[in-house]
């Protein structure tokens, strides 16, 4: 199984996403939009592991949740990360959900799974895009307003390659502590 752990997106900035997404794919040569079931923002990344160790990584969920609070977030202009061959919206994040992925990678860690150290919060909107004119040109002519929203829960969700796009299902998700309760 391939696991990882996720913010889910709130519908109405999924929905704003991938708009914009389709939008920014009308520009380019080429690209594949991320389906908007599919928009999230990576917590921690395992990779792959046995579904016998799903009640750890659940353990390790649970533990977070209990023991973080609530994010406030916005979206960034779509841009490309370095190295990879696609088009995000970066995620502008208050500390707690740099802790939160201090956390899980250290209970990773002490559990004996290899994970990740570098942590760049993002939702991916297109893979391998094409450019017509070049990604900073097409920058200039895309009208992109940023969202603030609250990351308020956390999910374990499985990746399954069967298709052109991973299907993720869900295989957990917890409540983070609202900030006022703390």
């Amino acid at each position: 199984m391939r696991i990882f752990y996720a913010f889910p997106l709130p519908e109405e900035v999924a929905d704003w996403l991938y708009k914009t997404s389709l939008a920014l794919r009308e520009k380019l040569a080429g690209g594949k939009v991320t389906p908007k079931e599919n928009l999230h923002i990576t917590a921690a990344f395992v990779g792959n592991v046995n579904e016998i160790k799903t009640d750890i990584l659940s353990q390790i969920l649970r533990e977070v949740a209990a023991n973080n609070t609530a994010s406030t977030l916005s979206t960034c202009p779509p841009t490309r990360l370095r190295g990879a061959d696609l088009i995000c919206s970066k995620i502008k994040a208050d500390d707690a959900l740099f802790k939160i992925n201090s956390d899980l990678t250290r209970l990773l860690a002490q559990k004996g799974f290899n994970v990740e150290k570098r942590f760049t919060p993002h939702v991916t909107l297109i893979r391998r895009p094409g450019f017509k004119p070049s990604f900073a040109e097409l920058k200039k002519q895309t009208d992109f307003q940023s969202v603030s929203f609250t990351a308020d829960k956390i999910s374990l969700l499985e990746s399954k390659t069967d298709g052109a796009f991973p299907r993720y299902i869900t295989l957990k998700t917890e409540k983070l502590v609202s900030p006022s309760s703390k």
